[in-house]
């Protein structure tokens, strides 16, 4: 075995409650009461607030809030033909900079009247656009409000950006042409930063395609001639569903490549890549297609009409609708290239009826999160795997994020339900991600249905995120309780209690890998070609290696052992920590198999306790192959010297004490000593006799020196001069004692 001593056993790990690691907060947000019942709602029923930014307008150093207040068609208009715009209000509460919050939308704006958009957000960002050093906040708006959307132009409104004049106040823009927006990203290139809008209504003139998909090009601008206006339209590949940016490692101001969902000319969707070519113009340059199969099936609708619907096959799973409504990007490891993520979504029908359709009615909903390379300027999907992943939930957003603060960026859904509780998907760093548990984040069940949903921001800048709550799905306007409710982040989220096993099979290269208390099991697949952490936390855990133990070297450092190919083209070098079991494909090997300690005639080996910062010695190799094997805080440094001749007449015992209380051994070869220390410190266990020394100097003996460290109250052993003398000349707190016995060197 690798690993003994592995701190906290599964069953021993303390359960952390829901206020270890968030505490709600009062006293913090003011009321929401005054804007959910605001005239100009009218006799509007629900009001939601589903884009809201968290980002710091005032520069204070501390996040400020920015509401987007709106409301839906009443019941008796829902799908009714309806033009004009959606009531809506624009609401920011500026940090006061002692943890609490006041509405400060009239000092940024000097606007007497309430803001107003042109229609519902359905996403935002903030980014600070004009370079001033203030952050600028976007909005993709449409009138999409429960409307019939017939014609498709009443869903039309321009977006909106709050851009800063420089001198801390703000102005409200429109931008764009008025279209069904839906989706929005910020893009660094070149010549300066690019906002992007992907409408459904209208393209901005250009059409990428090639055999298979194409897409109608979105809307993106640039910085305007003053501090506040935008550039003319510029066209690009991003669709209303989503696109994201892969940033460029080599220049992160000029991106090279988006991933954009593109229409399939024979229905549906899938993915497109989009580079750049030598001119900075953007070309398609791949496509991925979310399923494995299409085809047309029988379909009966919710109301009961019979016709034909195309399905896909997705994973096993026979989907109706598939699409990509969400996406981002995120790195598996350090240092390693971006791949973006898209939540894929749809409708699962299980199985046809007797009458081999497939009916509306059986749908269930399905959403699954996807990842994709784009390597090589291929767009490829990659065999990702989350554990635990909720399929059914209904979100609308994702992130990613380092919750765990472990440098391995984590996955975060944002569902509606009834607690409003984010659903959190730790990294292991190599393609395996696992659902952390629920009961790490608030389970404050509230009264808004399944209207509640979060967003996690560090409002009190102290590092550790926290999480606000509220109804973004909208509520009555009359609703007894409208006030969201802020849990501040006590520490960061402590999951070593996970103990669902993970098996990864394919490590991506990566130089990190990290798992928890579940019994895991590591493949060396794709490893890197230079060197790998490996964690395994708690559990039975076990490394797969490829090839034969032979192949392989290893040494120790503190608690952790590395594991070498002898041939570094089969591999780079893994750090393992808390691994139980060495597998090869020969079988199973000890750390000896590896290490293969050399047995020295009358050799005394020598160990460092890096828990206790001293010396073990032993001359009994079935002594050292088991610590070397258990002991995961002692690190092997070989033979240090060779016991005495026994036949040798100035040969004798040297014996050899347990301290219980510093958890160190004692040599000694005096017998006086040995008698006063029976007599007088029972806490020193006699273990018998150790090995030989001689009791003086013989021809081709060394002497062993002893010292005395005065803040541990242990002592130290070496036979090595240049040892001694470094120990005298810079360690003060070692008193040398002189020469303990004389004894034989390792070579001679």
């Amino acid at each position: 075995m690798v690993s003994k001593s592995k701190g906290l056993k599964s069953s021993e790990i303390i359960k952390m409650s829901n206020s270890t690691f968030f505490q709600k907060t009062t006293n913090v947000l003011p009321s929401l009461t005054p804007y959910y019942r605001w005239d100009g709602f009218h006799d509007q029923e629900f009001v939601s607030s589903t884009n809201n930014v968290f980002a710091d307008l005032n520069r204070d150093n501390l996040p400020d809030l920015i509401f987007h207040f709106w409301s839906g068609q009443n019941s008796e208009n829902a799908g009714a033909v309806v033009s004009g715009g959606s009531p809506n209000r624009l609401v920011v509460l500026l940090s006061n900079g002692d943890g609490t919050y006041s509405d400060g939308t009239f000092t940024l704006t000097k606007s007497d009247n309430p803001i107003q958009l042109d229609g519902v957000s359905r996403k935002s960002l903030h980014h600070d656009f004009n370079a001033d050093g203030y952050q600028d906040i976007f909005f993709a708006i449409n009138r999409e409000d429960g409307r019939s959307g017939q014609p498709p132009e009443t869903n039309n409104a321009f977006s909106a950006a709050i851009l800063s004049a420089g001198n801390g106040q703000y102005e409200i823009k429109n931008f764009g042409i008025e279209n069904w927006y839906h989706s929005i990203g910020i893009i660094p290139s070149g010549t300066g930063v690019e906002v992007w809008l992907g409408g459904y209504s209208q393209s901005s003139g250009q059409i990428f395609r090639d055999a298979t998909v194409q897409l109608a090009s979105g809307f993106g601008y640039k910085l305007g001639d003053t501090q506040t206006s935008f550039s003319p339209v510029i066209q690009v590949p991003g669709h209303a569903n989503t696109f994201t940016a892969i940033p460029n490692l080599l220049d992160l101001d000029n991106t090279k490549q988006v991933v954009s969902v593109v229409d399939i000319f024979s229905g549906g969707a899938g993915l497109g890549l989009f580079v750049k070519d030598s001119d900075n113009n953007w070309i398609l340059s791949s496509t991925n297609f979310p399923h494995s199969s299409q085809t047309t099936v029988n379909f009966v609708s919710h109301s009961g009409n019979l016709g034909q619907t195309p399905v896909t096959e997705l994973d096993g799973k026979v989907v109706l609708a598939i699409g990509h409504s969400a996406s981002g990007v995120l790195q598996l490891f350090p240092d390693s290239p971006f791949i973006a993520g898209f939540k894929a979504s749809g409708a699962v029908v299980a199985n046809p009826r007797s009458d081999g359709a497939f009916y509306e009615q059986d749908a269930q909903p399905f959403s699954t999160i996807q990842f994709y390379s784009t390597e090589n300027d291929t767009l490829a999907r990659l065999p990702i795997t989350i554990v635990g992943e909720d399929q059914s939930q209904n979100s609308n957003f994702i992130e990613f994020m380092d919750l765990t603060d472990d440098d391995l960026t984590d996955i975060v859904v944002y569902p509606y339900s009834n607690t409003g509780s984010p659903t959190v998907y730790a990294n292991t760093g190599a393609g395996v991600f696992i659902k952390v548990p629920d009961n790490k984040f608030p389970q404050e069940a509230t009264n808004w249905g399944n209207a509640a949903s979060s967003k996690f921001f560090d409002y009190n800048k102290d590092g550790v995120q926290d999480l606000i709550v509220g109804p973004m799905n909208g509520i009555q306007r009359d609703h007894p309780q409208q006030d969201w409710v802020l849990f501040r982040g006590t520490d960061y989220l402590n999951i070593d209690d996970i103990t669902d096993p993970i098996t990864i099979t394919d490590r991506f290269e990566s130089t990190v890998i990290k798992t928890w208390s579940g019994d895991d099991i590591i493949f060396d697949t794709n490893s890197n070609s230079n060197s790998t952490d490996i964690n395994a936390g708690n559990g039975i855990d076990t490394i797969v290696y490829s090839l034969s133990v032979d192949n392989y070297t290893a040494s120790e450092i503190n608690k952790s052992v590395i594991v070498t190919p002898i041939d570094p083209s089969t591999g780079g070098a893994d750090t393992l920590t808390s691994i139980e079991v060495l597998q090869f494909s020969d079988g199973v090997a000890q750390l000896t198999d590896l290490i293969r300690p050399e047995d020295i005639d009358r050799g005394i080996y020598r160990f460092f306790n890096v828990d206790t910062g001293t010396h073990f010695l032993s001359g009994s190799t079935v002594e050292r192959d088991s610590v070397i094997n258990n002991l995961d805080a002692f690190n092997f440094e070989g033979p240090t010297f060779r016991a005495a001749d026994p036949t040798n007449a100035a040969a004798d015992t040297v014996f050899r004490f347990f301290n219980t209380q510093t958890g160190t051994h004692f040599f000694t070869q005096s017998t006086v000593e040995r008698d006063n220390i029976l007599d007088t410190l029972p806490q020193f266990s006699f273990e018998g006799e150790a090995y030989k020394g001689y009791t003086e100097q013989v021809d081709g003996s060394i002497p062993l020196y002893r010292f005395f460290n005065t803040q541990t109250g242990t002592h130290f052993y070496t036979a090595a001069e240049a040892e001694k003398d470094s120990i005298i000349d810079n360690l003060p707190t070692f008193n040398f004692e002189g020469t303990a016995y004389w004894v034989d060197p390792v070579m001679g």
